[in-house]
């Protein structure tokens, strides 16, 4: 599922996990549920059931915790430039690795956010990935503090692959269209990372 995995410290890891513990960057997480619902006001495409109650099923988000995050900021257009300025030589040093840097090829490293689970606080995420545009071309975690419990997977069918390279210090990266997601943590410890995309852009 990865394709690179390293072990790297920056030296700013404590500064940054302080930095996410603001809550500016409070945000609750959720995912969409589907549910069948019955009623009237049902449209034909909405039918699921031709007698009795008209049934339907509809989208529902549901909460499945809090985390505090960069991501949602990102989405709108704002760049952690201290993050992006630390990490972009370490992408370039990785793309470098697989011959992808250079020969006219231009890419963005500015899709970058902290991701921080605070201690004794329920959250988890399900499965997702970072694929939205044919640019999107590869996903890195960098797990800043994590508990030795494996948290990440990826997902391959029914089944959740968990990497042995997501201990504190490591670095993986991994094509965006890969399904991943983040259980929760048995003893709710506190849990930071860094995460972002490698775009091509021409």
């Amino acid at each position: 599922m990865w394709i690179h995995s390293e072990k790297w410290v920056h030296g700013k890891e404590e500064y940054f996990i302080e930095k996410y513990r603001d809550d500016t960057y409070r945000k609750e997480l959720h995912y969409q549920e589907h549910q069948p619902i019955s009623g009237k006001n049902v449209t034909k495409d909405q039918l699921l059931g031709k007698h009795g109650l008209y049934k339907s099923s509809q989208s529902k988000s549901v909460c499945s915790g809090l985390h505090w995050t960069g991501y949602y900021k990102n989405e709108l257009g704002y760049v952690d430039m201290e993050m992006s300025q630390l990490y972009t030589p370490k992408l370039v040093e990785i793309l470098k690795l697989f011959r992808l840097y250079g020969k006219h090829r231009i890419y963005s490293f500015s899709s970058i956010w902290g991701q921080l689970s605070k201690k004794d606080v329920e959250g988890f995420m399900v499965d997702h990935d970072h694929y939205t545009e044919m640019g999107d071309m590869l996903s890195w975690v960098h797990f800043i503090k994590v508990p030795s419990q494996d948290c990440f997977y990826f997902r391959k069918g029914d089944n959740k692959i968990y990497p042995s390279c997501q201990r504190s210090g490591n670095l993986i990266v991994f094509p965006s269209y890969c399904y991943h997601g983040v259980d929760e943590r048995i003893n709710l410890d506190e849990r930071f990372v860094i995460v972002g995309n490698i775009i091509r852009t021409k």
